[in-house]
C-alpha cells in the first residue's frame, strides 16, 4: 500500500497517540508525549494546543464522543496521573481518585464510552478506573494486578464492549465495566 505524509509541523516528530474527533472527523488531536497538537483539516497543518499544562509525559489523549470539546490525557504530573479539559485542551484540571492512588505511578490509556455519556476510562498500572461524570473522578474499576497499556472500545450486537489491553492479556467489558 502507499502512505503518504501529512504531518506539516509534525513531520520528523515521535507522535505517541492519534485520536479523531468522533463528532468531526476532519478534527484530529496528536499526541507528541509532552505536547498536545490539533488538526481541523484532517492533519495537513497542526496547531500546538498545550504543552506543559497538561500531564507530562502524555501516554494517550480521549476525546469525548457527546462532548468533542471534552479530553482526557494520560500521564504523569506530580501527584496528577491524568487530566482532563472541558475547552478543547485550552486549559486542564486533575482528575479526582476516589480511591487513593499510592500502588500506581501513571495512567497510560485513556477512551469515552460511545454507548454511556460522561463515563470514561483510564488504564494504569495497577488497572482500570472509570469515571461517570465526564473524567472529573475516577473510581477503581478492576485489574489491579494488571499494568495496562491500551484501552479500545467495540460495537457489538448487545452494544459496546470496552476492551483491555495489559501485561496479563486481553480482557473486555460488557456492562461498562460496572
Amino acid at each position: 500500500g502507499s502512505w503518504t505524509a501529512i504531518g506539516g509541523s509534525l513531520e520528523s516528530t515521535t507522535v505517541v497517540s492519534l485520536r479523531a474527533d468522533p463528532a468531526s472527523p476532519n478534527v484530529v488531536w496528536a499526541d507528541t508525549g509532552g505536547a498536545l497538537w490539533v488538526s481541523s483539516d484532517r492533519g495537513a497543518t497542526w496547531d500546538l494546543r498545550t504543552t506543559g499544562a497538561a500531564p507530562y509525559p502524555l501516554y494517550d489523549i480521549a476525546v469525548d464522543p457527546v462532548s468533542p470539546a471534552r479530553l482526557l490525557a494520560a500521564g504523569a504530573l506530580d501527584s496528577a496521573l491524568a487530566a482532563q479539559s472541558d475547552d478543547g485542551g485550552l486549559s486542564w484540571r486533575p482528575v479526582a481518585l476516589t480511591t487513593p492512588a499510592s500502588d500506581w505511578d501513571w495512567a497510560t490509556a485513556a477512551i469515552f464510552s460511545m454507548d454511556q455519556p460522561g463515563v470514561a476510562f483510564l488504564g494504569t498500572t495497577a488497572g482500570i478506573w472509570r469515571s461517570t461524570d465526564g473524567g472529573r473522578t475516577f473510581a477503581f474499576a478492576g485489574l489491579e494486578d494488571a499494568w495496562v497499556e491500551s484501552l479500545e472500545r467495540a460495537v457489538t450486537g448487545a452494544g459496546e464492549r470496552i476492551l483491555v489491553g495489559s501485561n496479563h492479556g486481553v480482557f473486555a467489558s460488557d456492562d461498562g465495566g460496572e
